[in-house]
């Protein structure tokens, strides 16, 4: 795409980079990570090829509100819904659901299910299903911040070690397991619509 625009208008050029991130990051959120790197790739970009800071600044923070434009509206609406300003309820549930047992697995000897059951007693054995709920968003946010206190540096190289293919992976499938070993029924090639809404009851 940038090799197809190279006559376009650097401001016309960065606005489209940054809506083009802002939808791909309600596609899929980890995109949030990425609207930062592209930030500064474009403001890195445009001062190799012009020397102008203040240019390069400019173009940076335009590709950054043009997503903003695209993702606040949701912010909002998780707000007004669910009285969390969020893009997500993902992160504090990948970390309770995969990366915290996984981490705990590795150091105990033991496996992912034994240490996510050992979770699950800790919050009080709510229904799997909720945990992607907004409704335990408060509380998953509270674990795993007491988890890092206690764990944060032995976890950080297991972080980067283990857990970036989750990154990389088909989000359906992922969420296709996640769904069915949670009890629920999921068929080998979901309706996209049907898996939606049981993702955000």
């Amino acid at each position: 795409v940038l090799t197809l625009t190279q006559d376009t208008h650097p401001y016309v050029l960065a606005t489209s980079i940054g809506l083009f991130l802002g939808i791909a990051t309600l596609i899929r959120p980890v995109g949030l990570y990425l609207i930062l790197c592209f930030v500064v790739g474009v403001a890195v970009m445009t001062f190799v090829n012009t020397g102008l800071k203040k240019t390069a600044a400019k173009l940076g923070i335009l590709t950054l509100l043009a997503a903003c434009v695209v993702l606040v509206p949701w912010y909002v609406r998780n707000k007004v819904e669910t009285g969390h300003f969020m893009l997500t309820s993902l992160p504090a549930f990948n970390l309770t659901w995969y990366n915290i047992p996984a981490f705990l697995s590795h150091k105990n000897g033991t496996t992912d299910s034994i240490e996510r059951k050992k979770v699950l007693e800790e919050l009080g054995n709510p229904p799997p299903v909720t945990l992607y709920s907004y409704t335990m968003t408060d509380a998953l946010t509270a674990y795993d911040a007491a988890f890092f206190k206690q764990y944060f540096f032995p976890y950080i190289p297991f972080h980067v070690i283990k857990t970036v293919p989750f990154f990389v992976s088909s989000g359906l499938r992922d969420d296709t397991l996640v769904l069915q070993g949670m009890g629920i029924k999921v068929p080998l090639e979901p309706n996209n619509d049907n898996l939606t809404s049981m993702l955000i009851r």
